[in-house]
């Protein structure tokens, strides 16, 4: 699994401090899919690509899928210039997850604030347009291997419930405030 020494190596350590919402999804990843160097990782709104990167750095095979085509080109280049190759990012949505994504489901999904993202610019807490949220558990559901695990941290709270969550084919693991 990921240790200490992988951690400073790859520059997270630094990044962990600056966002300790990250060092806590990568947490919550490790308890629930261990050890990560086995699974395959999907990062959804990866941004820039920076905790995208640094996990590739450790050796966990994780891509992305950013909706932000100037974000996908960044990442891209920031492979190039950091280890002599793109990153394997994907421009798409998760309201409509790219065919290719879905093809062959993750191990592992993951985001830092994706949902709440869809909530501030959807409107998802509107009971009129609550279905977007459930069409994100569904994206999610698609690009998740059955049996698989899906970590999102949240800062907002959910326009969905536990039953929601369930009904996409989820079980609730954890809470973690």
């Amino acid at each position: 699994d990921l240790d200490e020494e992988d951690t400073e190596q790859s520059g997270l350590q630094g990044y962990q401090t600056r966002s300790a919402l990250y060092g806590q999804l990568l947490e919550l990843m490790k308890r629930h899919a261990r050890p990560l160097r086995t699974k395959r990782l999907l990062e959804i709104g990866f941004g820039r690509g920076v905790f995208l990167l640094a996990l590739r750095k450790m050796g966990v095979v994780v891509e992305g899928l950013e909706r932000n085509p100037e974000h996908v080109r960044f990442a891209r280049r920031l492979g190039v210039a950091e280890r002599g190759e793109e990153l394997p990012v994907t421009e798409g949505d998760l309201l409509s997850p790219p065919e290719a994504t879905i093809q062959q489901p993750y191990d592992v999904t993951f985001s830092h604030s994706v949902l709440d993202a869809l909530i501030v610019n959807n409107s998802l807490t509107d009971p009129q347009t609550r279905q977007g949220g459930l069409q994100a558990l569904r994206g999610l559901a698609k690009l998740t291997k059955p049996g698989g695990v899906s970590a999102h941290q949240v800062e907002r709270g959910l326009p969905f419930t536990r039953v929601d969550v369930t009904a996409a084919g989820f079980d609730v693991l954890e809470d973690v405030l």
